[in-house]
């Protein structure tokens, strides 16, 4: 009776039971089942020994289950002589084909068709562009029937559910069911050509998957049969349309709608006329705008220099909105369908690099288009249709289209947004009635083949309803608004502002007009003016590292080395303005203590600079964990024996690790790539005769080796290096890549005076901004720590023992050195600068277990000289601890919340927060 109750429980597990073709069974749910059944009671009249249970259990429990399941009669006889005493017919072998199975008889087909039921397909989710080919007998591990949450012109998008353990993402495995979307489409294309479009896909997921972070990427493709699938991360909250609906989403080729969520759940109190709206969204605003830019400027597809990428079908549907409980309106990225990769020379789409939503339309038809699909609607520029086109100025168009929607609604909700539509739509001369932002001008009696200022203009109606807004009577920081869309929806793509002029445009706006979750320029009506709250309010979240992510450093002696307790800091703040000055802590009280897996005391630890990773170094290898949400373990790194390994440091991409090779004494620094664990960095341990000194990452993936007054540049993503030179008198002391990684920051000391340099590596090659050149206080070497500000080339610096003091680019009389305005911080332990206006720093007491003391001292200028002052209120709270000075600290302040991160080589993390 024992296999008639193991086939009533895999029965049970089974999905999809009713449907043949779909249903399945995932590997963890089958072993679940054999956790209740020893395999004994299906061979009474058998011997086996316990290891063979044991490589039964592990290599054969899925052909056994499917024998159990098709009712195979000889199983308990013959299956050890058949099976398991034959080689190639354990688990491993699945799927068996039909010539392979003739050995069954009668039973082969029956075991050909069902063993798919138990063998679903795994997704894999890559960090390059990723196809399943997979058979029409294949499973789907899609646990429910897919619900319809859209549709497109090409497909209809649906919700699936992946199994648990059936997504394979940065080598791990769901341990829950995870919701998906599922964009669908039918196609008619040989599967060559098929194969082909699809495979262009490659080029740019590779591409965009280097940092756009707010940018959501596709998890894969899947090609079955003649159906064509994209999965997508599931945005729980839909998108910026259904948002500014009030939850609704509207049905198609009707003026009906359907409600998706209750707004007033999903967003409670973000209605007009709460300021708290107002600052929330426009903080969305900015970083879908610092998304563009990162998108136009910064995105490298390697092997095209020539080319820039646009998105070309921005619109309130392909704005995303997923929960965050840090953003009272959900936190807002861009859908990667519709980017496109365009010739800089020509505007031209680059024909052999296309976009998901180009792969939809050209696999639907056999007409080949090599014309970009752009996105049509009322949020298109007038020159969308013509055939050069400067996508990032069409991507600023629309982006004035959705942002004039958003301010509409940040006014008046949902009924403010329906108004503003209904004023727009109207009929032209030509009666032709849409709710476009533009239309011809009168004087055009047919629709001409190129559209540009000569033959069309902005709707009256839409700049009759921007002046109505920005009159006399309006908020400043509306009228501002309006002066900003202006600038955007303007019909000459050259007299447009770019995506960074926009960008800039908003946070200016935010700067002057909001501060601390309120708007400066006008009193919300009933509200009494309040102390500011202990809560710390919403705020611009600009992720910067204010130190380099990488830093290897050692002195002349050749052991390596890093400033006192090897400390490494960072700041996660708002862009730089005029908001205050301070940051709301009362103190500082401990949050809980991480205990990461024990392999012995390491020889080093490291955290990254966003507080997110550790990396404990062992004897021949590195092992690191994600703990910003409970403890991943990463793939163990193993490292060469031939080396002693002393120092690592780790970046959210890389991990860099220092050592002496032990029969030459030569030193060793390794790169591993963490998203290619296969892919190893070598840097050149020595340059032009020059042993190498330090090495730093930017996130901008740009690596500087430092060797003695010189330093090599390369650029990983252009695998392309480059040489910066001192003067030869100077030697570098300290270096680090600015906040954004636009800036490469060197402090260099010489003979009679030091000197700091300050380069702009954003471009190729890079270009020597300035220099600031100091009286040496004494003749004695030292070693010096550095602290980037955040938006300019400055920096803190700190000696050895103890004098801080601010260094700058002088762009006047740069040659002449100048005195240091030096400050004694003797106990100085880690520091970080936030927002251009202060130094957070932790300092220690007179004992090695004393607690850690958090202050704020203030950065000053006057003219054109930057100076650290002493402030006798810095201090902010009290980080109790009992570690060692062999930890690692890291600070990190997000939206004013200050958290203390310290490590220890025996896998202890302390986390302390501010309240």
């Amino acid at each position: 009776m024992e296999p008639i109750n193991i086939q009533e429980a895999i029965h049970r597990k089974m999905h999809h039971i009713q449907n043949p073709s779909k249903m399945f069974i995932s590997d963890s749910e089958l072993r679940a089942v054999w956790e209740e059944y020893h395999l004994s009671a299906i061979f009474p009249a058998q011997r086996w020994t316990y290891e063979q249970w044991q490589q039964v259990r592990k290599e054969y429990l899925k052909v056994l289950s499917i024998l159990i399941w098709i009712n195979w009669m000889p199983l308990a006889e013959n299956f050890r002589s058949i099976f398991f005493m034959q080689p190639g017919r354990s688990d491993a072998n699945l799927p068996f084909t039909m010539e392979k199975l003739s050995f069954l008889a009668g039973s082969a087909l029956t075991f050909f068709q069902f063993q798919f039921a138990f063998l679903p397909v795994v997704i894999q989710d890559k960090e390059e562009m990723y196809v399943h080919n997979l058979e029409p007998i294949e499973r789907l591990p899609f646990i429910q029937e897919a619900r319809d949450i859209g549709s497109g012109g090409f497909g209809d998008v649906t919700k699936v559910v992946i199994a648990p353990r059936c997504l394979l993402s940065k080598g791990l495995e769901n341990p829950e069911a995870k919701a998906v979307a599922c964009k669908s489409y039918r196609t008619d294309r040989s599967k060559d050509d098929f194969q082909k479009e699809v495979n262009n896909l490659n080029f740019l997921k590779e591409g965009l998957i280097q940092g756009g972070k707010r940018i959501m990427l596709h998890i894969c493709a899947i090609v079955q049969g003649d159906n064509f699938m994209i999965l997508l991360p599931l945005a729980e909250l839909r998108d910026l349309d259904v948002f500014l609906r009030g939850g609704y989403i509207a049905l198609d080729d009707t003026r009906d709608q359907r409600k998706v969520y209750d707004f007033s759940e999903e967003f409670p109190g973000m209605v007009p006329p709460n300021p708290l709206l107002h600052v929330a969204l426009f903080n969305q605003l900015f970083e879908v705008a610092s998304a563009l830019v990162w998108l136009h400027e910064d995105l490298r597809i390697l092997g095209s220099l020539d080319r820039y990428c646009a998105h070309m079908d921005l619109k309130p549907g392909n704005i995303l909105i997923t929960r965050d409980e840090k953003s009272q309106v959900g936190r807002w990225v861009i859908s990667d369908f519709g980017i496109s990769l365009f010739d800089k020379s020509t505007n031209r789409k680059a024909l052999k690099v296309n976009s998901i939503r180009d792969v939809g339309p050209r696999l639907t038809s056999r007409a080949h288009q090599d014309e970009v699909i752009r996105g049509r609607g009322p949020y298109e520029p007038p020159e969308v249709s013509n055939k050069d086109v400067n996508g990032r100025k069409c991507d600023v168009w629309s982006f004035g289209c959705v942002l004039s929607d958003v301010l509409e609604f940040a006014l008046g909700g949902t009924p403010s947004v329906d108004e503003f539509h209904s004023h727009r739509f109207c009929k032209d001369h030509l009666q032709n009635a849409d709710d476009y932002f533009y239309q011809l001008k009168p004087s055009v009696k047919t629709i001409p083949r190129i559209r540009n200022e000569s033959n069309t203009q902005v709707k009256k109606e839409v700049l009759d309803w921007f002046d109505t807004r920005s009159s006399p009577s309006s908020s400043p920081w509306v009228r501002d608004c309006i002066g900003l869309l202006k600038k955007m929806i303007v019909i000459d793509p050259v007299a447009r502002a770019s995506a960074r002029d926009t960008m800039e445009g908003i946070n200016g706006l935010m700067a002057t007009h909001f501060r601390n979750g309120a708007i400066l320029s006008q009193d919300v009506p009933g509200t009494a003016k309040t102390p500011p709250s202990r809560t710390p309010p919403p705020q611009v979240e600009i992720h910067l590292h204010s130190v380099p992510e990488v830093s290897l450093i050692e002195d002349q002696n050749s052991v390596p080395t890093i400033p006192e307790e090897g400390i490494i800091a960072t700041v996660v703040v708002p862009p730089a303005s005029d908001q205050s000055s301070t940051i709301a802590i009362a103190g500082l009280d401990p949050q809980e203590c991480i205990t990461l897996p024990s392999y012995g005391k390491a020889v080093d630890v490291a955290v990254s600079a966003s507080g997110e990773h550790v990396a404990l170094l062992y004897v021949g290898s590195a092992r690191i964990y994600q703990i910003e949400k409970g403890v991943i373990a990463k793939p163990e790194i193993r490292l060469p024996s031939t080396t002693t390994w002393t120092r690592l440091c780790i970046t959210a991409h890389y991990l860099a690790v220092y050592g002496i090779k032990k029969k030459t004494g030569d030193k060793e620094i390794l790169m591993h790539d963490l998203r290619n664990t296969k892919r190893e960095i070598m840097i050149p341990t020595s340059y032009e005769g020059r042993q190498v000194t330090q090495v730093h990452v930017s996130q901008r993936e740009v690596v500087a080796s430092l060797y003695g007054n010189c330093v090599l540049l390369t650029h990983l993503l252009l695998d392309s290096s480059e040489k910066l030179r001192l003067a030869d008198d100077d030697t570098i002391n300290q270096a680090a890549f600015g906040a954004s990684g636009q800036w490469f920051l060197v402090w260099a000391t010489g003979a009679s005076s030091d000197c700091c340099y300050f380069w702009d590596v954003s471009i190729q090659p890079a270009v020597l901004h300035g220099t600031g050149r100091y009286h040496k206080d004494s003749a004695a070497s030292t070693v010096f720590s550095i602290w980037p500000y955040t938006s300019v080339p400055a920096c803190v610096l700190r000696e050895s023992h103890g004098d801080t003091f601010v260094a700058q680019a002088f762009l006047s009389e740069p040659s002449l050195p100048r005195a240091r305005q030096a400050i004694g911080l003797p106990d100085l332990l880690a520091a970080c600068v936030l927002q251009d206006h202060s130094l957070l720093c932790v300092s220690k007491g007179k004992w090695i277990f004393s607690d850690r003391e958090i202050h704020q001292l203030p950065l000053v200028q006057k003219g054109d000289d930057r100076r650290l002052v002493v402030s006798t209120s810095s201090g902010l709270g009290t980080a109790k601890t009992s570690v060692s000075q062999t930890a690692r600290l890291v600070l990190v302040s997000t939206a004013g919340v200050l958290t203390v991160l310290i490590c220890t080589r025996k896998g202890k993390v302390f986390k302390y927060q501010g309240r």
